[in-house]
């Protein structure tokens, strides 16, 4: 990380959101297991509930709650050190109209 080359705020969000999408995904295979898959609920039944639901099952949970949250909250994160869409339409435009006729 350099002044020249900056971490963008959206790679943190990411990171973040990545981080946060992993914790939910076990969350939820939890309440899978115990709703789903008939297993007891308590503090000392965690790991079984968690080992009722079958590993294809699991890997799709935490591939797409992780890609979900990390995806959003990328997009929702602004990054200073880039122009927006509008403002590169308009330099297009600016760039158009000041170039000489060929």
């Amino acid at each position: 990380m350099s002044a020249e080359n900056p971490v963008s705020p959206k790679v943190l969000a990411s990171a973040a959101g990545a981080g946060a999408g992993a914790s939910v995904s076990t969350l939820l295979i939890w309440v899978l297991g115990v709703t789903v898959w008939g297993q007891a609920p308590s503090a000392s039944d965690v790991d079984q509930a968690l080992a009722a639901v079958p590993a294809p099952v699991s890997s799709v949970i935490v591939l797409l709650v992780t890609v979900l949250a990390s995806a959003a909250s990328g997009w929702r994160v602004t990054d200073p050190h880039r122009i927006t869409t509008t403002e590169l339409m308009a330099l297009e435009r600016q760039r158009e109209n000041s170039a000489p006729p060929t």
